[in-house]
């Protein structure tokens, strides 16, 4: 396991595998959650859609970490959400629903995007409302992120106006490719959270990596670049297909 300062808010974890990068995060996210409920008594946690959590998820609920965490004061709240039914093939909901019913999930409070229901823009508002209720002072104790091949995270894409929404913690939002409406988490909420953890796997994240740690493009047009630009730090964590384009940056690191 290598650890890369890059600078006060921001660090970069490589794993060997991906596996092992979902390991690094469970212990992560062990930590986070005993912190938080002997500060509060309570834990909240928004987690991703897509494929990157699967395997943090199979590691949790199968190994001894989970057992550590008091299960019955985690709350789980979500980054983004598509605006399709709960058991539609591409709900973010759905895809990780198959784990909430295992041990320990089953012992969690969820709260699930409605991003199906016809007004959006109602439902964030809402959304914004339990965010503001359920957590600490409003502020989510731990984001869990993925990290697109365009650089775009939660459902905050490249070049689009919700990337400068200040005024809000949810907003509605599309996807440029698809043309897919969706619910996310803003950086306003990303941001003011008390820790982020970003994820990017495989090859194809290779060239997006090496643009998000670059000097050169605007985030705009890579959006995880603003990923701990408010109070929040952020340590994004990779495997070695994904952090090949950082090989010949040379930073100051440390082996872990």
């Amino acid at each position: 396991m290598e650890l890369i300062p890059v600078d006060e808010k921001r660090e970069i974890v490589i794993a060997e595998t991906k596996k092992d990068a979902s390991l690094f995060l469970s212990i992560r996210f062990a930590h986070f959650a005993r912190i938080s409920i002997l500060e509060h008594n309570f834990f909240t946690c928004a987690i991703p859609g897509g494929s990157s959590p699967t395997d943090f998820f199979e590691t949790i609920t199968t190994s001894s970490i989970g057992e550590h965490i008091e299960w019955d004061k985690v709350k789980i709240f979500f980054t983004d959400e598509r605006a399709v039914p709960f058991d539609h093939k591409e709900s973010n909901y759905g895809a990780a629903a198959p784990y909430f019913t295992k041990e320990p999930f089953n012992k969690v409070q969820f709260f699930p995007m409605h991003a199906y229901k016809e007004d959006l823009a109602k439902e964030c508002k809402e959304y914004e409302k339990v965010i503001q209720k359920e957590c600490c002072n409003g502020l989510l104790d731990l984001v869990i992120l993925g990290i697109g091949a365009d650089g775009h995270t939660a459902s905050l894409f490249p070049f689009s106006t919700v990337l400068h929404n200040e005024s809000c913690l949810t907003a509605p939002a599309v996807n440029p490719h698809t043309g897919s409406k969706r619910m996310t988490l803003t950086f306003k909420a990303i941001n003011e959270s008390k820790k982020i953890a970003a994820l990017a796997f495989g090859k194809e994240k290779a060239e997006m990596i090496h643009q998000v740690f670059s000097q050169n493009e605007d985030e705009d047009k890579y959006p995880a670049k603003t990923l701990g630009k408010g109070n929040s730090s952020v340590i994004f964590i990779l495997d070695q297909k994904a952090s090949k384009s950082l090989a010949n940056a040379h930073p100051q690191h440390n082996e872990e």
